[in-house]
């Protein structure tokens, strides 16, 4: 203790060490496993609903996650290829490039068809 200029006693604050702990059950619903399948009109399914509706749905559930992984793929070769752009447009001030040419032969077709004698519809094609 000691005693202040004022006449206060000044306790020393106790150091006060406490840990909570605490564990809880979190339910996770896994949407890759189906439990059971309870149809709407269970008198409209076959025997073999189940079994269709079930593998129908985890094709669709591989398709998302090959969806996901060609997603992640994209993204690394989108960051190969800023890369790649950065370094060449650092070193495209240092020279001039001349591309080739050649020539290509382009056909038109144009086709006018006439509907109840007003509207005129111009139906263009090219190969």
């Amino acid at each position: 203790m000691n005693k202040g200029r004022c006449g206060l006693t000044a306790y020393p604050t106790p150091k006060i060490k406490q840990t909570m702990e605490t564990a809880y059950k979190v339910k996770v619903v896994d949407k890759k496993r189906i439990k059971d399948i309870r149809f709407k009109n269970p008198e409209l399914m076959n025997i073999d609903a189940f079994r269709l509706v079930k593998n129908e749905y985890y094709a669709l559930i591989k398709a998302q996650d090959e969806l996901y992984e060609a997603r992640g793929k994209v993204r690394e070769l989108e960051k190969k290829f800023k890369a790649m752009e950065d370094a060449w447009n650092a070193k495209k001030d240092m020279f001039d490039i001349e591309y080739e040419s050649y020539e290509k032969e382009v056909r038109t077709q144009k086709s006018y068809m006439t509907i109840n004698g007003k509207t005129v519809y111009d139906c263009n094609s090219r190969r």
